[in-house]
């Protein structure tokens, strides 16, 4: 049904969730070990992720969906993500997963409020404490804005990582062959006329390139294009929203782990719990000894990739 009435509009949503925190980075970056130390802070609700979360905001920046529409489903995503995790519902217990509530100290908590009958005084409690609510977000620096026009209170944490390190973990995922192929990628891609087979949607404007590449110069010129557009993203943001964004690197956080949990906390102002020691251990942080792998990884690297893409990405490391 077309709406007959032309002055009808989308209306903003009154939000549920106040402080959202936002976990970003290129896919294999280390995000979700990123949110399992942010467990160790104080009022930090468990991570979440969302597909729908990452595949709105480029589906609008391509016109595929009207802004304002793409604000409100957004912001009705994560309020009913929130709700949901608030009262109990969908908790992750599957054990082997880095999402999983066994990897939060506090899980004993979550369960006993999924339990709780008393729906009402736990939302007066989330509103009255205005815990961070975390969600994992993959390459979503290049299309930041709309998150940040939608909660404007947001804060954003962005890991990176070693370029090498990502584009042999996307070869070693299948990440150049999988788009439109792979049923449980779960993204949506995209297909030109008269072309066979599909790509994601930061190949766009090189897709034809990305369309005749084996898997292995896709990985890299994947990485490269996110890096890229992330960059580009960033620098077209105001001063008083960078200064919501804490960029933070993957080697840091896992050899000078108390340093980055330091500069999380003030970043928040939330303070370390007493079960951040337990979190470390757990994830067998810090780890040393990273070099003579990335070396390896590089010669590997070099032996499957057109030598001037992988030029190309060393000089972005």
């Amino acid at each position: 049904m077309n709406l007959i009435d032309k002055k009808i509009k989308v209306g903003p949503k009154k939000s549920f969730v106040e402080n959202l925190l936002v976990i970003e980075g290129i896919t294999r970056s280390g995000k979700f070990l990123l949110a399992n130390i942010l467990s160790g802070l104080e009022e930090i609700e468990p991570s979440q992720y969302s597909g729908l979360l990452e595949q709105i905001p480029f589906l609008a920046s391509f016109g595929l969906i009207e802004k304002q529409t793409a604000k409100q489903l957004i912001r009705c995503e994560v309020d009913m993500r929130c709700y949901e995790m608030l009262i109990g519902r969908n908790l992750n217990y599957r054990l082997s997963d880095k999402s999983s509530i066994y990897k939060i100290p506090n899980y004993k908590k979550l369960v006993a409020r999924s339990r709780n009958s008393n729906i009402e005084d736990m939302i007066s409690q989330f509103k009255k404490e205005k815990p961070y609510s975390p969600f994992i977000l993959h390459e979503s620096m290049s299309l930041i804005e709309i998150y940040f026009e939608t909660f404007p209170k947001m804060k954003c944490i962005s890991i990176q990582r070693n370029p090498i390190d990502l584009a042999y973990s996307w070869y070693k995922r299948g990440l150049g062959r999988r788009w439109g192929e792979d049923p449980l990628l779960l993204q949506i891609p995209f297909m030109k006329e008269n072309y066979k087979g599909k790509f994601p949607w930061f190949a766009i404007g090189w897709e034809d390139l990305y369309l005749n590449l084996d898997e292995a110069n896709r990985a890299v010129l994947s990485v490269k294009a996110l890096i890229e557009k992330a960059q580009e993203s960033y620098t077209q943001l105001t001063k008083e929203t960078k200064k919501q964004i804490l960029v933070i690197r993957y080697e840091n956080l896992v050899s000078n782990s108390k340093g980055e949990i330091e500069n999380l906390s003030n970043f928040l102002g939330k303070k370390t719990s007493p079960e951040m020691k337990k979190i470390l251990t757990q994830e067998d942080l810090p780890k040393i000894g990273q070099a003579a792998k990335k070396k390896e990884k590089l010669k590997e690297m070099k032996a499957v990739v057109n030598k001037e893409y992988l030029d190309e990405l060393l000089r972005l490391s």
